[in-house]
């Protein structure tokens, strides 16, 4: 919520409200609010806030009771102790829209009104596309009844959807109200989510009257709830920044519930819009505390709709509401960056799998190759269009949808670019027999292909072709190992310790059990004599004391599989073999509390293995987190001249400044502003508000306003990085009367 908005008082609910006798004399009344009123639970100043009503807003009444004292500037000075008991909020009951039979607001912020309540909302219906749905017809559309769009702009922070500027400028010359969307590829990089939102502002280009952004929250990559968190926030902030209005987010309740935490911070920080995603249900789950009382604004309740002027499924949307202006902008225009598609023929130089046994269901494969493009290539299976997900440049992932695999066959895979690109050469894909006869094995690789003598039992991977789940077998000179099928080119299997106490070249083979199959030819294991490791280098080979656990890298030789182990300090660590040359390990914590100059060595558990040198590792101090100067508000830097009064002290309506010095080594870094507010005598839990940058002096300056009296506490948050740990400035206070 803005800082310049008044909120009276507030209201929230509860399943058994705590009134007093209802006075019946404003039974059946409607109420217009003077000005932005909360409700209450219970007629007390005390009780829980759930949702903030804006003036104008009608509410009918049961009749009032009486309750706790209050007192508010609404406009004018108003006080006392009664409150109205609350059925509906224009029009709609308070058991619909908050799961209570009443609620309650104090009877001296509203006047009698004239005008009934109006009618209980309506939705109108739209869509939300991409280059999936190909071309569109947009008249079709807005005939169809579909009063708006969501439209794909972009995805992570280089892809951008060849269709959105045909799609964006023919729906809104259909009439059909419009918006774009960017979808998340969240990540650890230091400054993604910055970088994302800078390309989705740049390439979206939306013009007046467009709808609110929306960002497409489907994917954590990898990150904790509170990272997907700050991840978030710094992409909402950043495209408020630039744009000047907050957007709307996408997202499952699942997905915000496990993924998010189902926090409600979005919404308090005036997140209001949501675009919830539930299909196959009547009503939908709206998560974080029914967005801290807003509700949904847009629905998407189907990814199988069918809409006149669209080939194939679309997804189908619901807006809350009969009226879309309140979540129109009147944008500033921003024209798009000039994007031309790659127009190089692409290359494919592998698929993999490359072969797969007929009947089977729906097929991943993974294409390798050159020239390709987001949103630009796409994957063909004897000249049929497959679902293509781009990955990079060199890289596709594609789905054969089983009624192309049926039958055994040769199939040509190939790649065409859109936009003159043009078509690749084909690679042959097998489809062999599902029944009859069985291929013989191919054994192309095994990792590892050594071992030195005496280690444990080792697992070795077999890359080959035409593996089959229950009839391909690995064997070992001729003894039959423990054989497990992982897919048609790749076998897992155990060499007992047995088999490797002699050093010499020894035989892996594959038979693939009668009809047909047979046995691969053999494949070359050398085991090695046991040599003792040789430590060349660490990597990392340094770290600040105090962190978690860190995996490190280690160079060398004669590693061996089961038998080569790392030790920090003396003590053995969880140690992975990667190959002969290369090992890693995980440090536990605990090993790293304090700073010291830390032995890494290797010891072969093998006969006549031995230890290896060791190599130090430095644990440096910590980070030492920046003093962020509150000015001299807090006495820190009386040089600069601010004020030195704290709190600041402002009549209702004036600005206060504050500015907080980093120091002129941090000029231009972006710091977080967190804001708390004070309830009764206790400010609240910092949230963030914003993210700005320090000046040349490496000043940040905020600045607040408060159309009432209250109080806020403002500090400045600084990320972490290689120089410092995050850190966070005193709090600033100020006090509006």
């Amino acid at each position: 919520m803005l800082p310049s908005v008044v909120v009276a008082l507030a209201l929230a609910l509860a399943a058994v409200p705590l009134a007093s006798r209802v006075a019946a004399a404003d039974a059946g009344a409607s109420y217009a609010a003077n000005c932005t009123v909360r409700l209450r639970s219970a007629p007390a100043t005390s009780a829980t806030s759930l949702v903030s009503m804006p003036a104008g807003t009608v509410v009918t009444t049961t009749g009032s009771v009486a309750g706790g004292a209050w007192s508010a500037s609404c406009p004018t000075a108003v006080s006392g102790s009664t409150w109205y008991a609350i059925s509906a909020v224009d029009g709609t009951s308070v058991a619909t829209l908050y799961g209570v039979s009443v609620a309650y607001a104090a009877t001296g912020l509203f006047t009698l009104s004239a005008a009934p309540p109006p009618p209980p909302a309506v939705t109108l219906e739209g869509i939300d596309v991409s280059h999936y749905q190909g071309v569109i017809d947009w008249p079709s559309v807005a005939a169809a009844g579909k009063h708006f769009a969501i439209v794909q702009a972009t995805d992570g922070e280089t892809c951008l959807d060849p269709m959105y500027a045909t799609n964006h400028a023919n729906a809104r010359a259909a009439g059909t109200r419009v918006t774009a969307y960017h979808f998340a590829e969240p990540s650890s990089t230091p400054g993604e989510a910055i970088v994302q939102a800078d390309w989705f502002v740049n390439s979206a280009a939306l013009l007046p009257g467009d709808l609110v952004p929306a960002l497409d929250l489907e994917q954590t990559g990898g990150l904790s709830v509170s990272d997907l968190q700050a991840w978030v926030g710094a992409w909402l902030g950043e495209v408020t920044a630039k744009l000047g209005v907050r957007p709307m987010i996408y997202a499952s309740p699942a997905f915000w519930a496990t993924s998010m935490g189902d926090t409600t911070m979005f919404a308090d920080q005036g997140y209001s819009v949501l675009w919830i995603a539930h299909w196959g249900t009547s009503s939908p789950t709206v998560p974080a505390g029914n967005w801290d009382g807003h509700g949904w604004t847009f629905w998407q309740y189907t990814s199988t709709g069918s809409v006149a002027g669209i080939s194939g499924n679309v997804d189908l949307d619901r807006f809350n509401g009969s009226d879309l202006t309140p979540v129109a902008f009147n944008y500033t225009y921003v024209p798009p960056p000039t994007v031309v598609p790659p127009n190089a023929t692409p290359v494919l130089a592998g698929v993999t799998p490359n072969s797969a046994p007929a009947g089977g269901s729906d097929l991943a494969i993974t294409i390798q190759g050159a020239n390709f493009a987001c949103a630009v290539s796409t994957a063909y299976w004897n000249g049929t269009p497959l679902h293509t997900s781009y990955v990079s440049p060199s890289r596709l992932a594609a789905v054969v949808p089983a009624a192309l695999i049926a039958t055994p066959g040769v199939a040509a895979v190939t790649v065409v670019n859109q936009a003159a690109g043009g078509a690749s050469a084909p690679v042959a894909f097998n489809v062999t027999g599902s029944t009859g006869a069985t291929p013989p094995p191919v054994i192309a690789a095994l990792t590892p292909d050594s071992a030195a003598v005496g280690g444990g039992n080792l697992t070795i991977a077999i890359q080959g072709a035409n593996y089959a789940a229950g009839v391909s077998t690995a064997f070992w000179n001729g003894a039959q190992l423990a054989t497990t099928y992982v897919s048609p080119t790749q076998l897992t299997a155990v060499v007992p310790a047995a088999l490797t106490t002699t050093p010499g070249i020894d035989s892996v083979t594959v038979v693939n059990q009668a009809p047909g199959g047979g046995a691969s030819a053999p494949a070359a294991f050398n085991v090695v004599a046991a040599l003792p490791p040789v430590l060349a280098a660490v990597t990392p080979n340094s770290a600040p004391a105090g962190g978690g656990g860190l995996t490190i890298t280690i160079h060398g030789a004669n590693f061996a599989a089961g038998a080569s182990t790392a030790y920090w300090d003396g003590l053995p660590i969880a140690t992975t073999y990667v190959s002969p040359t290369q090992l890693t390990a995980v440090v536990p914590a605990a090993l790293m509390a304090a700073p010291e100059a830390a032995s890494v060595s290797v010891i072969n558990q093998t006969q006549a293995g031995g230890a290896s040198a060791a190599v130090a590792f430095n644990l440096t101090a910590p980070r030492r987190a920046l003093r962020i100067g509150a000015s001299s508000a807090l006495g820190l830097n009386p040089a600069t001249g601010y004020t030195t009064a704290t709190p600041k002290v402002a009549r209702a309506g004036r600005y206060v400044t504050w500015k907080f010095g980093l120091g002129a080594a941090q000029a231009g870094q972006r710091v977080n502003i967190l804001v708390a507010t004070r309830a009764g005598t206790a400010f609240g839990v910092p949230k963030y508000y914003k993210s700005l940058r320090a000046d040349a002096k490496g000043v940040v300056t905020v600045a607040w306003t408060r159309a009432t009296a209250g109080a806020i506490n403002v500090r400045v948050q600084l990320p972490a990085s290689p120089a410092y740990a995050a850190s966070t400035s005193p709090a600033l206070a100020a006090v509006w009367r």
